[in-house]
């Protein structure tokens, strides 16, 4: 049994070490690290044990690579690949962490997609309640943020587990942890939300102290004078004008100088008529 037992484990150990070599693990690290992924949403003891490769309007995704949402490059589900084993059960989760901003980031992580029960690379297996894939799209002026893809690989089909009931305020390694599950690959994008002179936040306070400004900070739209009341003005406007005109028109009529003027006009036009008749 012995002399079974050690070739077993040998080759294991030479299986393990040519994963490792092929992987690069620390590149991925690395990669992970710069850009602070490590340890915002992933924690510093993850080992990756296979590449999570995705892609988007076949651009492959390759940690931070940016992708424009404003045209569109983020509405589909992006293509995934992943090495498993069959028989094994995966979740995939798609967080943003910087939720509404990097700079303040109180709504992270946001839910964009998590799905568990992968039965090995299969994505259509499995569940995801509500939590269907949302696409990234910043709000207006929020400047640069990250959206990490995480798989990992659990400890066995998990028919009873909760998913959450809301996008905002998750957390991927601590779902991971409850659920005895073990991280094995992450990737992860960065976008550009739009120009804005201020990151606009729905639900927010407003920082200015205008009401229009307000409502416009709350609801994310754009601020803009009423139609209905620049005709009001409009109209106001130029009946206060007609009104003025016809006052000052009146206050002409009651000066002397008026009066004697349409005296003259009426004296030459009846010495015209005079000339005329002899």
């Amino acid at each position: 049994m012995k002399f079974f037992t050690i070739p077993v484990l040998l080759v294991a150990s030479f299986y393990s070490a040519a994963i490792a070599q092929s992987l690069d693990v620390e590149s991925i690290i690395d990669e992970l690290e710069d850009d602070d992924v490590i340890p915002d949403v992933i924690p510093r003891n993850f080992l990756p044990i296979t590449e999570l490769n995705l892609s988007y309007v076949n651009r492959s995704m390759d940690f931070g690579t940016e992708y424009f949402p404003y045209i569109n490059e983020t509405d589909n589900f992006p293509q995934v690949n992943y090495t498993s084993n069959s028989t094994d059960y995966y979740t995939m989760a798609f967080v943003d962490p910087d939720a509404p901003s990097r700079a303040n980031p109180f709504r992270a992580q946001v839910i964009h997609y998590l799905r568990i029960n992968i039965r090995g690379s299969d994505l259509t297996t499995g569940s995801n309640g509500n939590l269907t894939y949302l696409a990234p799209r910043p709000f207006p002026g929020c400047g640069k943020k990250r959206f990490v893809f995480v798989l990992a690989r659990q400890p066995s089909e998990l028919p009873n587990l909760q998913l959450p009931a809301t996008r905002p305020g998750f957390n991927i390694a601590q779902f991971v942890a409850n659920n005895s599950m073990v991280m094995i690959g992450a990737n992860y994008l960065t976008v550009e939300s739009s120009p804005g002179s201020e990151c606009v936040i729905p639900g927010s306070t407003p920082s200015s102290s205008s009401n229009s400004t307000a409502t416009a900070t709350a609801t994310g739209s754009a601020s803009s004078s009423s139609p209905t009341a620049s005709i009001s003005s409009s109209v106001s406007a130029s009946r206060s004008s007609s009104s003025s005109s016809s006052t000052t028109s009146s206050a002409l009529k009651n000066t002397p100088i008026f009066s004697s003027f349409l005296n003259t006009l009426f004296a030459v036009f009846v010495l015209s008529f005079l000339l005329k008749s002899f």
